[in-house]
């Protein structure tokens, strides 16, 4: 519909339509619309558009920052330099600076962000040895990703000196730093360094790539081995219808030899299995942010361990050391063997060369046994803890699970051992009854000296096994104590009840390390080697007589 408006209301509302605009504002906006009048006959623009518009407040953007950016001068950040950071890595005291070294290093080695560093935790970091690898965990913005550092090592090592100086107490961290900052994988890196050292040696560890050397170190050490089999075999046949004594002697040395050799085989086939046990140890729960005597018993063990492995370490190569010298001592090699006339120096020259496989084949393995055992036994006493002081029931299946890891950890251990512990059993009651009836009967006395070394050697070998697998075993049935005190049959879901029951079950069955289920390893069976030992030896001296 159309109205007919008088000419008095139109003036109205005219006078309306113009006040409602203030002057200044009008004349602001008058002078704005001007200058975009003036902007579109600059640019010859016709009408108005989105492009158009656009293209006007880009340019009005640009003109805005110039205006603000003048009389600006940027200030570069400061920054490190490479011989900065390498400075303050090496020279920067560990007992203030260690946590801030680590983040440098591998902020570094792998171009992280503030953020990336942040999110990082121990299962980001896995140690192979040689290298440790690191991947970083996906964020919303980033891909994963994953790098490696190799001159970490030497970072490890000087916090694994640290962190015992700590826990002797012959270094006191200064106010306001603890223990806890350090670490925490540093714990079981310390344990199996010098065992990882002594099977690179030899070419054991798993980490050992390099092709030829492969070759030079087993095919090489397997023929001398044969050869010096072949000797000691020829050497009883020889002595078999003339000195039963002699042959004896030489049976001793065909004994150790093939002890040596076979547990030098099983090393090498089961390289494998060790890599994925080293991999598995980065998985476990560290202590740092433990508090009271739980803490206080895993740095027992962890420093008890640590200093044995290391004492043992030393242990073998005064032994080593005596190996190499004692043709010049006794005028006579190493072991019972038959040799050709004029190869007495061809002989010890293959005695020397094969000095680092014969001890790394024995005392290697051996520490790297409580290298790999005595971390479970911490993480089973970890894993009684948190049941004990289990407060939420949803996180019980994290708990299930984790000792569902525990025990296929013991399992691979085992798998990784069977053949060496049934040979541990065998062979210590065959060598240590010939060495200790040589000791007791009229051989010379420089053979008694010499093998008493080797009794002694081959009882705290197996003492080591048994006494490791017994702590594991312990460890392993406290988790099921722990549950069984629980007043478990109070949880309302019938779901918690189910798992806490079926932890019990997996609990009672004990782990048990075995040489293929024929001997079982503990300290009852380290009672009846020693008896079943004197017992042929008591059966030598009668068939001799």
């Amino acid at each position: 519909m159309n109205f007919e408006v008088s000419e008095e209301i139109a003036a109205k509302a005219e006078k309306t339509k113009d006040s409602l605009l203030l002057l200044k504002s009008r004349q602001m906006y008058e002078k704005k619309f001007k200058s975009f009048n003036e902007w579109k006959g600059k640019i010859s623009l016709d009408g108005i558009n989105e492009t158009g518009m656009m293209t006007y407040f880009q340019d009005l953007f640009i003109a805005f920052l110039q205006q603000k950016s003048k009389g600006y001068s940027p200030k570069k950040s400061q920054v490190l330099t490479g011989e900065q950071v390498l400075t303050f890595v090496k020279d920067a005291p560990d007992e203030t600076h260690l946590s801030n070294k680590v983040i440098l290093v591998i902020g570094v080695f792998g171009a992280l962000r503030k953020i990336e560093v942040v999110q990082l935790t121990i299962e980001n970091v896995i140690d192979k040895g040689s290298v440790i690898l690191v991947q970083t965990p996906k964020t919303k913005i980033d891909e994963p990703k994953s790098f490696t550092i190799m001159t970490f090592i030497k970072l490890q090592e000087e916090a694994i000196h640290l962190e015992n100086s700590v826990l002797t107490g012959n270094l006191h961290l200064p106010s306001g730093i603890a223990a806890s900052s350090l670490m925490v994988f540093n714990n079981y890196y310390n344990l199996r360094y010098y065992p990882e050292i002594m099977l690179s040696y030899a070419g054991l560890h798993p980490y050992f790539r390099s092709k030829l050397l492969m070759f030079y170190n087993h095919y090489v050490n397997c023929s001398f081995f044969t050869f010096l089999l072949l000797l000691a075999i020829v050497e009883v046949a020889l002595w078999c219808n003339r000195d039963t004594l002699q042959a004896i002697e030489g049976l001793s040395s065909v004994l150790f030899m093939l002890y040596t050799f076979c547990r030098y085989i099983i090393s090498y086939y089961n390289k494998p299995i060790l890599e994925h046990l080293l991999q598995n140890q980065s998985k476990f729960w560290g202590i740092a942010n433990l508090q009271g005597s739980i803490r206080e018993e895993c740095e027992y063990i962890f420093q008890n361990t640590s200093n044995f492995i290391r004492y043992y370490k030393n242990y073998a190569v005064i032994l080593a050391a005596v190996f190499y010298i004692q043709p010049f001592i006794f005028h006579e090699l190493q072991m019972k063997i038959y040799v050709p006339e004029g190869w007495f120096y061809f002989l010890y020259a293959v005695y020397w060369y094969m000095t680092p496989p014969l001890f790394v084949s024995v005392y290697g393995v051996t520490s790297l046994f409580c290298a790999l055992s005595v971390p479970a036994v911490i993480q089973f006493k970890l894993l009684a803890h948190r049941f004990e002081t289990l407060q939420t029931p949803e996180k019980l299946k994290d708990l299930v699970d984790y000792h569902n890891f525990l025990i296929k950890y013991c399992s691979k251990i085992n798998t990784y051992f069977s053949a060496t512990l049934l040979f541990e059993f065998f062979i210590t009651v065959s060598v240590c009854c010939i060495l200790i009836f040589i000791c007791v009967n009229d051989y010379p006395f420089v053979d008694k000296v010499k093998y008493i070394g080797f009794i002694v050697s081959q009882f705290l070998d197996t003492a080591i096994y048994c006494y490791t697998a017994e702590l594991v075993t312990e460890a392993s049935e406290k988790v099921s104590n722990i549950f069984y005190n629980q007043i478990w049959y109070n949880f309302e879901e019938s779901s918690i009840s189910k798992q806490v029951i079926f932890v019990i079950s997996r609990a009672q069955k004990k782990i048990l390390f075995s040489g293929y289920g024929i001997v079982w390893i503990n300290m009852m069976t380290f009672t009846q080697v020693f008896k079943v030992t004197m017992s042929f030896v008591s059966y030598l001296n009668a068939v001799t007589m």
